[in-house]
């Protein structure tokens, strides 16, 4: 496994506070060497002193280069007084070694956690490759040992950072800081290790939630199938996973959506609401009625592979993982800046065991999907592909239709289904090869890399067999395998088409609300400049002062140099162009900067208004400076710019922008309120208008 750029990142950034802490115990050690060496012989020059007082008091004593004398009991007091401070300097040099020390040792332990968690990825991987019950062992191990390491790198780099931040703060008493500069200096690196402090506590803590952490449960539309219930089912899904030497399932759900899959999670069923856990096959009932035989073992073997490589228990042990490493870079806030978790070591870590993880779980995939070919011949799994592909075009057309007319619907959708696939054909084929396979999970592959993992190409023949007609009795297989298959079939219709009506209802009481919520007609929003004008104000008035009082004072003397004239002449010119940059702003804050309307809306430097009904979505970015973001449609025509700055049109993003500009009188919540309301308004009056016409139509 090739090592990231996260491996290389994590390394480097570790490797910074140990020789940070090299360097400056380096130079602790030898000032606080130096000092006790002067204390040394500060107290040989007491003793002299002493023992000279002792005798003569009134003796003169000479200092330094003998150019300073004084009573030899003066001199004594001196000397005493130099003892004491020069005992609080070995003690502050004492402290300096200690931050050093205590920076070295824990950047050297966060680098030891690092050098573990790198080699536990390394034997993660190949340990991960050797069997799938050594995966499942190696991720129960990494879930607990992962968050124990960020823990101690956390740690490690916040002692580290701290440690060094007092140590400089410390070396300020040597360059002859009084105690009052002490202690106004001291709020710096007091604030900095308290945030660093703070920030470190609540990874760690985060970092300890991870381990009470558990996924939510899945929902899933569907009815669980009981052995009783359907007990030739269960006996094909079991002689197929015999087959594959595979675990069989625990639970068999049949619904009309998700197409075929497994997993292992915890899965709410809907709209019973009850849970099942263990391993679960969900079946689609559209493949019972559209594959054959062959097809359908094909598909079956396939998903029940998962269960023998592991996988699913995979993504249960690595879900708290990835959980974990965003916990890091969210809640510690140490790389917030676009998105760069990168710049966290921890998270570098995290991120390298994910990725070897990853890599393990994809040497299990590749033999999964080669597993397959032992159940059934290739023209089967081939067909399978391209036929689950259409089988999940035309099931979602069909839900589709059912979700936007859920009063018209049929009663049987997998009646009106088959009804449908022999009138009008279940897709076209070509187009769906690039698509992907109906399927939760992330990791599955394109319907044309599926034909390729096996090695064939689809020719005239398997196309045929996939897109083959549909026959009046092509449920037959279905109806053998589910002794009460009309029942079922109606009961998940009118799940689907019961919760479709709830959906709608809520959608129409949503409309009326939003339309008739009360609002202007017009509303024009003016731009906050109050304080941008005082401030070009004062600082132009300011500066044509300065150059005023400058040229009044030295120009009229005789020594007076260009120089002086050049600065008097920069400083006016300055001036003048900040009066000049306040007069163009109070010109921009007596027009409205944004118009809204019941249509849409209009911004000075755009040739038209924007309707409504073209933007897709309104965000606010308050980063640095305030930029209000009008996300169109992609069938919306882009307005021009024409004039100004403050308006930006961006052709490949489709967006309009408008820059630096803070509404006056009003809040941003209430800004960005005001905006959403009349976008909410006109398009909710566009979905009841369409609706109204496909009501009159129908």
């Amino acid at each position: 496994m090739a090592a990231g750029v996260w491996q290389w990142r994590a390394i480097a950034l570790l490797v910074l506070p140990p020789m940070l802490a090299g360097w400056q115990l380096e130079r602790g050690s030898a000032t606080a060497a130096s000092y006790r060496r002067e204390a040394t012989e500060l107290v040989a020059k007491a003793n002299i002193v002493a023992a000279v007082a002792a005798h003569t008091p009134d003796r003169p004593v000479a200092f330094g280069d003998n150019s300073t004398t004084l009573p030899a009991i003066a001199a004594l007091a001196l000397v005493h007084r130099g003892m004491e401070a020069l005992g609080r300097d070995v003690v502050v040099a004492d402290l300096r070694v200690g931050c050093a020390a205590a920076t070295l040792g824990s950047g050297l332990m966060a680098c030891l956690a690092n050098a573990i968690g790198l080699l536990a990825a390394r034997w993660a991987f190949r340990a991960g490759t050797l069997s799938g019950v050594g995966l499942a062992a190696v991720l129960s191990r990494i879930r607990w040992l992962l968050p124990v390491l960020l823990g101690t790198m956390t740690l490690g780099l916040a002692l580290s950072i701290v440690g060094a931040v007092l140590f400089e703060f410390a070396g300020l008493w040597f360059l002859g800081a009084t105690g009052e500069d002490m202690m106004k200096v001291a709020a710096v690196p007091i604030a900095v290790a308290w945030v660093i402090i703070w920030l470190a506590c609540l990874t760690l803590r985060d970092l300890a939630a991870t381990r009470r952490w558990a996924p939510l449960p899945m929902p899933l539309w569907g009815r669980d199938i009981t052995l009783a219930e359907a007990p030739a089912l269960w006996s094909l899904v079991a002689g197929i996973a015999l087959r594959q030497q595979v675990l069989a399932p625990e639970h068999i759900v049949l619904g009309l959506v998700e197409g075929c899959f497994v997993t292992s999670s915890t899965v709410m069923l809907e709209p019973a609401y009850c849970t099942l856990t263990g391993r679960t096959l969900h079946i689609a009932i559209p493949c019972l009625a559209l594959l054959d035989r062959n097809q359908f073992a094909a598909m079956i073997g396939h998903e029940l592979t998962h269960f023998g490589a592991e996988d699913t228990e995979y993504c249960l042990h690595v879900v708290p993982l990835h959980d974990a490493v965003g916990r890091i870079a969210a809640a510690a806030g140490w790389s917030g800046v676009a998105g760069d978790r990168m710049l966290l070591p921890p998270a570098a870590l995290g991120e390298y065991m994910i990725q070897a993880l990853d890599h393990a779980i994809g040497h299990w995939k590749q033999l999964r999907d080669v597993a397959r070919l032992t159940m059934t011949d290739v023209a089967a799994a081939e067909s399978a592909s391209i036929r689950g592909a259409l089988v999940a075009t035309l099931v979602k057309r069909i839900l589709d239709e059912a979700a936007q007319y859920p009063r018209q619907a049929p009663a049987d959708l997998l009646a009106h289904m088959l009804v449908r696939a022999k009138t009008e054909g279940i897709a076209e084929l070509q187009p769906l090869l690039a698509d992907r396979v109906l399927h939760p999970k992330d990791r599955t592959p394109f319907t044309r890399q599926r034909i390729a993992d096996l090695e064939v190409t689809a020719d005239e023949a398997s196309m045929a067999q996939a897109k083959r007609s549909v026959l009046e009795k092509d449920d037959d297989f279905g109806r053998s395998l589910i002794p009460g298959w009309e029942a079922l079939c109606l009961g998940l219709s009118q799940d689907i088409i019961d919760f479709a009506a709830e959906l709608d209802d809520e959608l129409d009481d949503e409309l009326e609300v939003a339309v008739a919520a009360p609002m202007p007609d017009r509303t024009e929003i003016h731009a906050a400049v109050r304080g941008g004008l005082w401030r070009r104000g004062l600082m132009s008035v300011g500066l044509i002062a300065i150059a005023a009082l400058v040229a009044v004072t030295t120009l009229h003397t005789p020594d007076a140099q260009w120089s002086t004239l050049l600065i008097c002449l920069v400083l006016a010119v300055a001036g003048f162009v900040l009066a000049l940059l306040a007069v163009q702003l109070r010109r921009e804050a007596l027009a409205p900067f944004l118009t809204l309307d019941h249509w849409g809306f209009t911004t000075r430097g755009l040739d038209r208004a924007v309707s409504w009904t073209d933007v897709t979505e309104v965000r606010l970015s308050t980063y640095r400076i305030t930029v209000t973001n009008f996300q169109l449609s992609f069938d919306a025509r882009l307005p021009r710019r024409v004039s100004g700055w403050r308006v930006r049109v961006h052709q490949r993003r489709r967006v309009v922008s408008l820059i630096g500009l803070h509404p006056h009188g009003m809040t941003m919540p209430a800004y960005m309120d005001l905006i959403d309301r009349y976008l909410r308004a006109a398009h909710a009056c566009a979905a009841l208008d369409a609706r109204d016409s496909d009501a009159a139509l129908k």
